[in-house]
Formats: C-alpha cells, sequence, structure tokens
C-alpha cells in the first residue's frame, strides 16, 4: 500500500489489496456487515467507509483506535440538515449530502449521549431524525464536531475503476450511489453479476488487478446473507487466496464503469477524518532508534 493523497495513477495495476486486510492485521477478526432495515443505505455506505478508514488511520498512527459510528446521526444530519428535506417523508438521500455532513457536522461514535442511546442500530430512530421538521438533535450535532471529514474527493473522468482502485491502493475508500443492483450469489471467482434496478449506496473496500478479470469488491449492508453463503474464499489471478467477508463480494471492472457512466451516479474518494484516540491500556507503543 502507498499511503497519500492525491492517488497514485496506475499504482494499484496488477495489483491485489484490501481495506479488511488491515483491520484483520490490526484486530484479529473483520467486523460483520451493516444490516439496514429502511432506504437509508447512504448513511451505511458512508459510515462503512469511514470504519474501513479508521484502520489504515491506526495503521499510520498507533494511537488512534476503531468506534463504530452512528449511521442514524449521518442520516439526519444528511437528509435534513444538508438536504433540507427535499427527500420529503420517504426513504433515502443523495450520497453527496453524506459528504456534506461529514465535513460540516462531522460523525457520531455509537455509544449512549444523555437521554440517546445509539449504541445499536435503529432503523426507527433514523426514520424519525430524517423525517421533515426534525433532523439530528444539537446536543449531538455538538458531539460530532470533534470528529469531520478532513478529506474528499468526487470521482469524474473515464475509467472510474481504474481511478477507485488507485484511490484504495493508496489509502483511501469508495463509497458510491447508483441504480443498479446484483444477484444474490457469488461465482467461483467472488463475483456477483448484475441483476435488477434501484436505488443503492455501497462502499468498495478492495480490488483485484492481478488477473484476467480486474474487479472490485463492493461490501453490502444488508447483513451476513446478501449474498448468501457468508464469507467466501477465492484463488485470485495472482495465485493468492482471500476471504471475501459476509456481503462483500466482486464485480467487474467494467460493470463498475458501466454502472457509474450516468449523470445519476456518484463515485466518492474518502481519504481522511479526525480519528478518535485509543484507550491508553491499548496504545500500541513503536520506538525507533
Amino acid at each position: 500500500m502507498v499511503v497519500g493523497d492525491p492517488a497514485v495513477p496506475a499504482s494499484g495495476r496488477g495489483k491485489d489489496f484490501f481495506l479488511f486486510d488491515i483491520e484483520q492485521k490490526l484486530t484479529g477478526q473483520v467486523r460483520p456487515p451493516h444490516h439496514q432495515l429502511r432506504g437509508d443505505c447512504v448513511s451505511h455506505g458512508f459510515t462503512g467507509a469511514a470504519e474501513d478508514l479508521q484502520f489504515v488511520q491506526m495503521l499510520m498512527q498507533p494511537g488512534n483506535g476503531f468506534v463504530w459510528l452512528s449511521s442514524e446521526v449521518t442520516y439526519a444530519l444528511a437528509r435534513i440538515q444538508v438536504g433540507q428535506g427535499q427527500c420529503g417523508y420517504g426513504d433515502g438521500a443523495v450520497v453527496s449530502w453524506a459528504f456534506e455532513a461529514g465535513q460540516k457536522y462531522g460523525m457520531v461514535a455509537r455509544g449512549k449521549y444523555g437521554q440517546y442511546d445509539l449504541t445499536n442500530y435503529s432503523s426507527d430512530l433514523a426514520g424519525k431524525w430524517g423525517a421533515p421538521g426534525h433532523g439530528c438533535p444539537p446536543e449531538l450535532v455538538e458531539v460530532a464536531k470533534s470528529h469531520i471529514v478532513l478529506k474528499c474527493s468526487l470521482i469524474q473522468g473515464s475509467n472510474k475503476y481504474e481511478q477507485a482502485r488507485d484511490v484504495i491502493y493508496n489509502g483511501g475508500a469508495i463509497v458510491t450511489g447508483s441504480n443498479q443492483l446484483f444477484s444474490n450469489s457469488r461465482d467461483q471467482q467472488g463475483f456477483c453479476q448484475p441483476e435488477g434496478r434501484g436505488g443503492h449506496c455501497t462502499y468498495y473496500r478492495g480490488f483485484t488487478d492481478s488477473g484476467s478479470r480486474p474487479g472490485i469488491a463492493y461490501q453490502q449492508s444488508w447483513g451476513q446473507d446478501i449474498p448468501t453463503g457468508g464469507p467466501q474464499t477465492v484463488t485470485l489471478g495472482s495465485g493468492r487466496s482471500v476471504t471475501l467477508p459476509p456481503g462483500c463480494f466482486f464485480i467487474d471492472a467494467e460493470e463498475f464503469n458501466r454502472m457509474h457512466g450516468g449523470g445519476d451516479s456518484e463515485v466518492w474518494a474518502l481519504w481522511s477524518e479526525a480519528g478518535w484516540l485509543a484507550p491508553d491500556s491499548e496504545v500500541r507503543f513503536q520506538f525507533t532508534a
């Protein structure tokens, strides 16, 4: 991995790289996928990517720790504080609203804050706060501002797969929105095929570019069983074996380009965020001569 911004062009070419490998290295496991229960996918795609980015920053800064992020706060900030209620009472948000919310307002770790218990995901709370006339409570807006998105960028131009691949290889995370859905089962190489239409936001946490079938690792937010089969171990073109976590599958590079080629899609790179300090008992000090 090359860490830096902007992404070095073609730095990921011919390589295989996965952000969840960093998580596995640092914690000994890969966390389970988000499981959204309403149309709040934008908040899960954004916070999922921001959680992956925490591990990159922990690798570079051992004093940092990991926290689960409140998707409900992001959903409310995006829909109401940024989007000004334009979605009405239906579910959904715009990906760029979530990034603007992260930059302007920040993020909140899961936990208890006075009368607000954000320990576990609540689709009801997301719906309540995301409704017109509501929004993220002021007390939590105050909490969020300590952990803002420091750097992000919109990917434009042709061959968005290659740009996204290089972002990930350089330590960034990718979030997209499109109208393409996928089958519920992976093939032997870990790929799912396009199947059905519907607005959906997800994040991407790796790529394989070493063989004849380049692909990017799409992370679903619909629990352990979409796609079916839980984790799947596959052999890449390089001969390396990798285990795709539950909810994660490859999509072909050409498909990534096709589904994000129109004006109704967005591809965002998340580069850095104000992290969370680990408790003193968990800090692994490094000494250099």
